[in-house]
């Protein structure tokens, strides 16, 4: 049986007032070779394992481009008032297991003695196991891949990127992004 896996960031606009989380889901069986396009397009577009915000415009979205054309993931994200990092990232999670079916979460800079308490949050929402594992972007390349989610939403949301927005309302059209953003969290990440 495929375990479907997501792999979770989070990133808040200057503002502070909202943040959203990224995520990035894939099968298990496809997990290693999205490591290594994600290493292959961070290499031939010159992003290399620069944070979103650190890289240029043309290179980043030429990497994001990249990662959607190979079909090996899917990504989602929601945007929520800021309150905790905690409570957006399980609110999210809780959508990402009732939506895609994941069993696994890798969440960006979780501590291990987090997991725990994580993985009850989720389960006690959504009635559905979930194993909960932290890892550092710098050293997991779909991680820094949902950061470039985030970065590309963020962009998009409240930067008013151009180029960002065009191609998150392009993937979002085609299937390859959902916004899982719940109705009560405003209309911030419907702005396009």
């Amino acid at each position: 049986m495929t375990s479907l896996f997501a792999f979770v960031d989070e990133s808040y606009p200057r503002s502070g007032a909202f943040c959203v989380i990224g995520a990035i889901i894939a099968a298990n069986e496809n997990i290693g070779s999205l490591e290594s396009v994600c290493v292959t397009l961070e290499k031939s577009t010159g992003k290399h394992k620069r944070k979103w915000g650190e890289t240029e415009v043309s290179r980043r979205l030429e990497y994001f481009k990249g990662i959607y054309k190979s079909n090996l993931c899917h990504f989602a994200y929601a945007t929520f008032p800021t309150v905790t990092i905690r409570d957006n990232t399980v609110a999210a999670l809780t959508h990402i297991v009732d939506f895609f079916g994941v069993t696994v979460a890798i969440i960006d800079g979780l501590p291990k003695t987090m997991y725990a308490d994580y993985a009850l949050r989720v389960r006690k929402r959504t009635h559905k196991p979930i194993q909960i594992k932290g890892a550092n972007d710098q050293n997991t390349p779909v991680l820094r891949l949902a950061d470039s989610l985030c970065g590309l939403v963020k962009d998009s949301l409240w930067d008013d990127d151009d180029a960002a927005q065009h191609l998150l309302v392009t993937l979002e059209s085609k299937g390859g992004v959902t916004n899982l953003t719940p109705p009560t969290s405003g209309d911030m990440a419907n702005r396009t």
